[in-house]
């Protein structure tokens, strides 16, 4: 049962990672366009697998950013709560006020209509 909870954690990591690694090495490719350790592709044959491109430099930024998260994770026990408060609060225009307000804009409930003295 631990195999498959870590196994699922790995991938959803691996997953949201992904935007993050080709950004990343995007703009190292852009900004240092020379450079044989950023654009150097080193072709392994596994003879089972067929052909394989491999680059240092995705090793090594790769290793980083995972090594980084890792520790921040366990610098913050906590993080992935902070996570989910940080997801809560970006969709709470979405679950929350948008349906309210399309609610009340094409019903027009009679309690917006009550005129309190005072106000206009």
């Amino acid at each position: 049962m631990g195999r498959g909870r870590s196994t699922c954690k790995h991938k959803l990591y691996r997953d949201n990672s992904q935007p993050m690694f080709g950004f990343v090495e995007g703009w190292s490719k852009q900004k240092w366009p020379e450079s044989k350790f950023i654009t150097k592709e080193y072709i392994i044959n596994l003879s089972p697998l067929g052909l394989f491109n491999f680059n240092f430099y995705k090793l090594v930024w790769r290793t980083a950013y995972v090594e980084f998260t890792t520790i921040l994770a366990m610098l913050l026990p906590f993080f992935n709560d902070f996570l989910g408060l940080l997801g809560a609060a970006s969709f709470w225009p979405l679950t929350v006020y948008f349906p309210i307000s399309f609610r009340c804009t094409f019903h027009k409930p009679s309690f917006l209509k009550i005129h309190l003295p005072g106000f206009g």
